[in-house]
């Protein structure tokens, strides 16, 4: 009987690099440092790395949903994104999808008290004390656009009160040490503010 013996070989068309526009033209949503690299996260869950911040990889897509946002802490980078998305990893370039128990946008991501906090949409939170096992808690209805953490407190933002007068808002912040218990504080504003008032982060 006859043999036959197919073989294949590579294609130089087997392996594309990304070229102009450089380093790339996808939108970022997010920027940090740490493990001697920036880490960058952007739309459809693609990340980039670069030492330099100059050059960068041709970046990789762990998962598809957008990344709102990347911090390095506690010897790991934590990204969270849209579909309630957690990904994580040691290096930042190799990552591991997590289950954060919500399908809410997580929109800002903060670390302190041993703890990785997430906030989002409705008023959702997700906590971690390593990265990878998350709890649900929540803080209002309203979305959390931003969440950030010192002296000892996570700070998120709070629904303004109107005063009655022409238009004016009392601005409010959410404190909480544990990210379950949360107290709203007001911040002291001009008298001559007036609607709308938000605060960013």
């Amino acid at each position: 009987f006859p043999v036959f013996v197919i073989s294949a070989y590579a294609d130089i068309l087997d392996s594309w690099h990304w070229r102009n526009p450089a380093p790339f033209s996808d939108t970022m949503q997010s920027i940090c440092f740490g493990d001697g690299k920036f880490v960058a996260v952007g739309s459809g869950g693609v990340i980039h790395t670069s030492s330099d911040g100059q050059l960068w990889d041709d970046g990789q897509r762990p998962v598809l949903f957008t990344l709102n946002k990347v911090i390095y802490a506690n010897g790991q980078f934590v990204a969270v994104g849209n579909g309630g998305t957690v990904v994580t990893s040691t290096n930042g370039l190799n990552w591991s999808p997590q289950a954060s128990g919500t399908t809410n946008d997580l929109l800002s991501l903060a670390f302190g008290n041993g703890l990785y906090v997430a906030a989002g949409t409705g008023g959702h939170l997700v906590h971690s004390t390593n990265g990878t096992s998350w709890s649900s808690a929540s803080a209002g209805t309203e979305d959390l656009n931003w969440i950030t953490f010192g002296n000892g407190i996570f700070v998120l933002p709070a629904p303004d009160i109107p005063t009655g007068s022409y238009g004016s808002m009392i601005v409010q912040v959410q404190v909480s040490a544990d990210a379950l218990t949360w107290t709203t504080e007001p911040i002291p504003a001009p008298v001559y503010w007036s609607y709308p008032h938000h605060l960013f982060q």
